[in-house]
């Protein structure tokens, strides 16, 4: 072999090992993506109660599907602790 096919055959195979590694580093970036929106889906939800935690799991099963889903049960209020006046509301985040 000459030098110029021996250089050209290592140019190819770096080019197929680059694009090996960038389809490689494409879906990771997508499985991690897919990580952080599911570890965030429901972060302005306050409450560590074992019933909050099972009606969140239940939730994440049907998330990824275009269901609507009623989520029905006791209102629990929260308290204002501000130093203005406290006003007392229905809690969305619990």
């Amino acid at each position: 072999m000459s030098p110029n096919t021996t250089a050209r055959a290592d140019l190819e195979k770096a080019l197929e090992e680059i694009k090996r590694l960038r389809d490689q580093l494409q879906d990771e970036n997508v499985v991690l993506r897919e990580q952080i929106d599911h570890a965030f889906m429901f972060e302005e939800i306050v409450g560590t109660s074992s019933g909050l935690q099972g009606v969140l799991a239940r939730l994440m099963k049907v998330a990824p599907t275009d269901s609507s889903v009623l989520v029905s049960g006791e209102m629990e209020l929260v308290r204002n602790w501000s130093p203005a006046p406290s006003i007392t509301e229905p809690c969305t985040r619990c």
